[in-house]
């Protein structure tokens, strides 16, 4: 079955493991949290395309302030780096949202 109007919350395809967040989606209407485990050094790299609707993404070490916040996000690419080693939460939320996101960590050279 298809979910029609706005009761959907979210029709896509979603792939997460440790390092990685993948989301394709035609309607995003709820949020997603995941949580990455950093050293210091490492980065949070963002690629996001918009077709519609509205994302907002933020990005918070062990529950202290948020490192990133951004609305209403336009296509491209970003990447947050990590001063210190620790448990990072991106947390991805979509009204009306339409196309893709993806988030990785981006491990630092050695």
């Amino acid at each position: 079955t298809t979910a029609c109007g706005t009761d959907a919350t979210f029709n896509g395809s979603k792939v997460r493991n440790e390092n990685d967040l993948q989301m394709e989606y035609t309607v995003f209407n709820t949020t997603e949290q995941h949580d990455f485990e950093l050293e210091a050094g490492d980065s949070i790299v963002v690629d996001f395309e918009g077709e519609g609707g509205n994302v907002s993404l933020t990005i918070q070490k062990d529950g202290e302030d948020y490192i990133y916040a951004g609305n209403k996000m336009q296509t491209g690419s970003f990447s947050v780096g990590a001063s210190e080693a620790g448990i990072y939460t991106v947390t991805v939320e979509g009204k009306n949202a339409k196309g893709s996101i993806h988030v990785f960590v981006e491990k630092a050279e050695e």
